[in-house]
């Protein structure tokens, strides 16, 4: 007996042949593109098979889309969890900092003024000044010790 439905992996073939003139209109390096991202619904032939649209291109269109998807996520959440390691690195680091504060103004001696007195000359970077941004409602604020900056006239003696 005959099959209704022809077999997805001939209509993927049918319809990558259909899209060859937009392909060749493309740059070299975007065609390597262009033909890897054709090769992603075969991952999901037996869903797309499965779906039987109309519309052959869209359980292909879906199949790429599901793909990139699942990528972007991917990346997000490896982005999330690198920034909680840094934000608790920073946090850890500034406890740390607030502890010998707190410890040298406890016993008054000089350790405690130059402490203060750092953290009372402390600025912006301007690299940090764009790192300013908030982040999921937290401001993210990275500080560093005033630094001197020699004048002009000592670059031309």
């Amino acid at each position: 007996m005959g099959r209704t439905i022809p077999s997805f992996r001939t209509v993927l073939a049918e319809e990558k042949a259909e899209w060859k003139p937009f392909r060749n209109a493309l740059d070299k390096p975007e065609r390597n593109e262009f033909d890897g991202m054709w090769d992603i619904p075969r991952l999901y032939v037996s869903a797309c098979s499965n779906s039987v649209q109309y519309v052959r291109l869209h359980p292909i269109l879906m199949s790429i889309l599901l793909f990139n998807y699942k990528l972007l996520t991917e990346c997000v959440s490896e982005v999330e969890q690198i920034e909680a390691k840094v934000n608790n690195e920073y946090g850890r680091r500034r406890l740390a900092v607030k502890k010998e504060q707190e410890e040298a103004a406890d016993k008054g001696d000089e350790k405690s003024k130059a402490l203060n007195q750092a953290r009372d000359t402390t600025v912006l970077t301007p690299l940090q000044e764009n790192d300013k941004k908030s982040v999921n409602g937290k401001k993210k604020l990275h500080t560093v010790a005033k630094q001197e900056t020699p004048s002009l006239d000592s670059y031309f003696i």
